[in-house]
């Protein structure tokens, strides 16, 4: 029991060091998580695995103890493609891992294979394919995971904080990555189609792959991903779903909202944390509970937290507060990089970076009659706040937002693939709300789905999208 109690102290003493109580004006430095314990972290939280904040974070295998893992169960291969495919000659060389799951029978062997895009961007495959293959319904066909491009065991995101790193960024997100994935399926299956399956950002590269490859695409399924021509209602739909998911959660746990309000008090305003380049102050880092709340197989963890946040007496645990900002600020929130703010700003909020975004949604809200700032968890107060190189850095980067019309024009096409869409209306992240325009300007040309009950992870947990992979 010693000895626990001593990890555990030290654990919880390794977070940060130096600065003054989170009462009073001053900075603390974090000490950030590493590649494989963040990998880990984000996986969990993803796939609704328990997370526990005052548990060490298992890092994430290396690349060579992955690949030893898969042996007996896929076949791992790499390509090599070019960085950038619009200019394919002259573009320099880069690796795309993938590895295959066979189908365990000959009739699922001659269904089309499916190929799984995970969420992002910048997470690698591994967490969700350790996830999808135990499951029975991946069994029945041909499985193919890709380390999208930058993750992984692919080649890595250019790292160099500069504007010429900016520009190469630009041809790694999800143009890129379907340009890699054309190659895969040709080099395993040639000219048969295969589907695409894609969640959260996956869902992204789903919709871009209907858009310019679907040729290759027998039928494309996404989850969590949505289109609207105005990217700033985009993110406004999405605070408000915090907002109202929120209400359901703290229903479900009263206590838990007073507590935040006191730990809010409790934090200085002026008192910030520092990990890197990039700081955060005051009561907004309790903002990044939100991630938490967008996955309800994470509440149970999500109240465990809050509880912890508050000791017996009534005052702050300043331990607990630590953690959230280590694991959850830094670790989560903080953890894109450049190539998340490119990819970003290009694709899922075009146009705006964190920064200028949250902005304009906190403006709109407000001018709508609404009052943001009162939210007991708005994510916009964190990712408005955070003070960090890259909104100056993507300035310039300019938006490629997947076209509606487009879409429309290809799925109209005699030989277009089929398109399922689905969304969870317990989702903070891609809120059901958010699929409206996409549902309406493409009518028949999509098969809606939206769940009452589920949220971001539906992917995995709804039958009716397991059926649409698999079956005919």
């Amino acid at each position: 029991m010693k000895r626990l109690l001593l990890a555990l102290f030290l654990l919880l003493s390794a977070c940060s060091k130096g600065g003054s109580h989170p009462g009073q004006p001053g900075t603390t430095n974090v000490t950030p998580l590493s590649k494989e314990e963040t990998q880990s972290l984000v996986s969990n939280l993803r796939l609704g695995n328990d997370v526990s904040l005052t548990s060490p974070i298992p890092p994430a295998p290396g690349c060579a103890d992955f690949v030893k893992q898969l042996e007996g169960s896929f076949e791992p291969g790499t390509l090599q493609v070019p960085e950038d495919w619009d200019h394919p000659e002259s573009s320099g060389k880069i690796d795309v891992f993938y590895y295959v799951r066979k189908a365990r029978t000959e009739a699922g062997r001659n269904r089309p294979p499916v190929v799984f895009y995970n969420g992002g961007p910048g997470s690698d495959s591994h967490g969700s394919a350790a996830l999808l293959d135990s499951k029975d319904f991946s069994q029945d066909v041909d499985f193919i995971f890709i380390d999208q491009r930058g993750t992984g065991c692919s080649s890595q995101f250019p790292s160099d904080k500069n504007e010429a790193t900016v520009q190469r960024l630009k041809a790694w997100g999800s143009r890129g990555i379907v340009g890699d994935s054309e190659a895969v399926r040709k080099h395993l299956y040639g000219n048969r189609k295969w589907r695409a399956f894609g969640q959260s950002f996956g869902g992204f590269v789903v919709h871009r792959y209907l858009e310019v490859s679907p040729e290759g695409l027998d039928r494309g399924i996404a989850h969590g991903a949505s289109l609207m021509s105005d990217a700033a209602d985009w993110l406004v739909e999405r605070i408000r779903s915090q907002k109202r998911v929120g209400d359901s959660y703290f229903e479900k746990f009263p206590n838990d909202r007073e507590i935040i309000k006191m730990a809010q008090r409790e934090i200085h305003p002026d008192h910030c944390w520092e990990s890197g380049d990039t700081k955060a102050c005051g009561p907004m880092v309790l903002d990044s509970l939100t991630i938490m709340l967008g996955f309800q197989s994470q509440w149970p963890s999500l109240h465990s937290i809050i509880k912890s946040l508050r000791n017996l007496d009534g005052s702050l645990n300043t331990k607990t507060l630590e953690l959230v900002v280590q694991r959850l600020v830094f670790g989560v929130y903080g953890s894109g990089g450049l190539a998340g703010n490119v990819i970003s700003k290009m694709e899922l909020a075009p146009g705006y970076d964190d920064y200028s975004g949250c902005v304009e949604v906190m403006k709109r809200l407000r001018e709508a009659g609404e009052n943001p700032d009162a939210y007991e968890i708005n994510e916009c107060r964190l990712l408005g706040g955070m003070k960090s190189p890259y909104p100056e850095l993507v300035k310039n980067v300019s938006a490629q937002p997947i076209s509606l019309p487009k879409l429309v024009e290809r799925l109209s096409a005699p030989s277009a693939p089929l398109f399922y869409l689905f969304s969870g209306q317990q989702d903070v992240f891609v809120p059901y709300a958010t699929f409206d325009e996409e549902v309406r300007t493409l009518g028949s040309l999509v098969r809606y789905k939206s769940f009452p009950l589920s949220g971001h992870e539906g992917f995995y947990s709804e039958e009716e999208v397991t059926n649409s992979v698999v079956q005919p």
